[in-house]
């Protein structure tokens, strides 16, 4: 059977479908128009495939075995390109076919979906290969979204009401298309369901692949995305707002839970890496205030198992959370403290436990982020609440724990807090930690790069502190000298002069206390 009685035959399977066609007949039909349409020549014949297509109403497929075969005759036409048919053309004929009705049903509204998905491939394209110099496939597009689907999709949500399986689907059939520019839609149905969905995956860790939900678990970003993009429309519904996000803590603290009974468990599989995205996504969509703070930053914490596995090094997204977070907690040391106390009241410190392990990383993290910002009340404070969970681990044997609490340590000294009890805190520790560093480097403990950075950074630091106490530049300097002619490795000395160097430089040849510096720490 050649193209053309292929094609015929197609046609008339559309027009006529059988009463004895089944799920792989109608599958069959389907993969020959996806194959067909993008490839075809003559323009009526495509017309006439385009509107039998349109028309169809299969018994067995669903609307997600549509969109996807329209998304593919688009990518398919994109890629080939057959210049008989111009991208344009191909694109205004199924807009002129669409154009003829005044109701989509779901098939067409999904149909219309997959041709609209392909706008970003169509853009990129353009831009590598001028495919679209008139821009009226991009202009077809735009208005196929805009002046097609939308509409038609909300009138096919009102359809749904009292149908959640067919709501939820209308909204994943949207985030496919989603724009953050969109408006005028009901933010809070399509807030809502997609929620569900995405708290559904966490719940259902073995459904990933199957059930009803199974379209929407292959596209959990842009799902993420559409859900987040609608919390800025939501302000005058803060109930929902609240109570979503008390569902999502408490799903994570389960999660975490159940993580926790396996010491050493791999959390770097599909499923987690999925959770992770759902939780920092959703939570990026909320603006943290007072009232929610504690709670985001406790539902960051239950997922901060998998992070710890994921990675930090580019993931933007968290990092942009977590220091909005911060920028809330800092200025309240009520909130803030309360948060610190829940988070240490649940840690079992056997670090062995990975879970623990990432917790009690993510607790340090919360204490460099707020520390250098923090009104600390007084010296009691620190030398009760902070001291004694940073103290011990700035010689752990652990690295992550031991860099993590130098850094704590680092912006602790970094707070603009100058009350003398505060001032007589650091003075009396200053000695006793510089001069550990340098045994630690000793040790092993420390790279000779994060000795320096120390260093480097306590400069500042020492020269105001210094007009509290005169000795302290000469105690410290004297000090390092001794380090120096008493170490018996030569790379030590080597590490030693170049501390005594910085610190000749920094604390001797100034003219005034320099101010804070408010540089962000990291180990090299």
């Amino acid at each position: 059977m050649d193209d053309i009685e292929s094609i015929r035959y197609l046609i008339t399977a559309l027009k006529n479908p059988s009463n004895e066609n089944n799920a792989t007949a109608e599958s069959q039909i389907l993969n020959n128009i996806v194959y067909f349409t993008p490839r075809l020549r003559d323009v009526q014949v495509v017309s006439q495939l385009i509107q039998v297509f349109f028309q169809w109403k299969p018994r067995w497929l669903t609307i997600w075995d549509i969109f996807k075969a329209s998304s593919s005759i688009m990518q398919w036409k994109l890629e080939i390109s057959e210049p008989q048919i111009n991208i344009h053309t191909f694109v205004s004929l199924w807009k002129q076919e669409i154009g003829s009705y005044r109701a989509l049903n779901c098939f067409q509204i999904s149909i219309v979906a997959g041709l609209v998905s392909s706008h970003s491939q169509l853009n990129t394209l353009q831009k590598q290969l001028y495919i679209d110099d008139s821009g009226i496939a991009e202009k077809e597009l735009h208005d196929l979204k805009y002046r097609h689907f939308l509409p038609y999709w909300k009138q096919q949500l009102i359809i749904a009401r009292g149908n959640p399986h067919q709501t939820d689907d209308l909204c994943v059939l949207y985030s496919m298309i989603h724009s953050k520019l969109d408006n005028d839609l009901p933010h809070d149905i399509i807030f809502s369901n997609l929620f569900d969905i995405l708290v559904d995956y966490i719940k259902n860790a073995n459904m990933e692949y199957s059930g009803r939900n199974a379209f929407a678990y292959q596209h959990i970003n842009l799902l993420c995305k559409t859900c987040a993009d609608s919390i800025p429309h939501l302000h005058n519904h803060s109930e929902l707002l609240m109570g979503k996000m008390i569902t999502l803590h408490d799903i994570t603290k389960k999660l975490t839970a159940k993580a926790s009974l396996s010491k050493k468990g791999n959390y770097t599989g599909k499923y987690y890496t999925n959770c992770l995205f759902i939780v920092v996504l959703l939570l990026s969509g909320y603006r943290p205030d007072p009232s929610n703070v504690s709670i985001m930053t406790f539902t960051l914490y239950y997922i901060s198992f998998i992070l710890q596995d994921f990675g930090l090094d580019g993931f933007s997204a968290y990092q942009s959370l977590i220091h909005s977070l911060c920028n809330v907690t800092s200025q309240d040391l009520k909130i803030f403290d309360s948060i610190l106390t829940g988070m240490v009241s649940q840690v079992s410190f056997d670090m062995e436990n990975k879970v623990y392990h990432s917790m009690m990383l993510f607790i340090l993290e919360y204490l460099q982020l707020n520390m250098s910002l923090l009104e600390i009340p007084d010296a009691q404070y620190l030398t009760e609440r902070i001291e004694p969970l940073i103290g011990p681990l700035l010689s752990s044997t652990d690295i992550k724990l031991r860099e993590s609490a130098h850094l704590v340590w680092l912006e602790l000294y970094n707070n603009d807090s100058w009350k003398p009890d505060i001032v007589e805190f650091k003075l009396k520790r200053i000695r006793v930690y510089l001069r550990d560093c340098f045994q630690g480097c000793q040790k092993s403990f420390m790279t000779k790069e994060q000795l320096l950075l120390v260093w480097k950074s306590m400069l500042p630091i020492i020269r105001h502190l210094s007009n509290y106490d005169i000795n302290l530049v000469r105690d410290l300097i004297h000090s390092t000298y001794l380090n120096i002619i008493n170490s018996e490795n030569l790379e030590m000395k080597s590490i030693g002069i170049e501390c005594l160097v910085e610190q000749l430089y920094n604390c001797l040849l100034y003219t005034s206390p320099s101010p804070r510096d408010t540089q962000r720490y990291r180990m090299p």
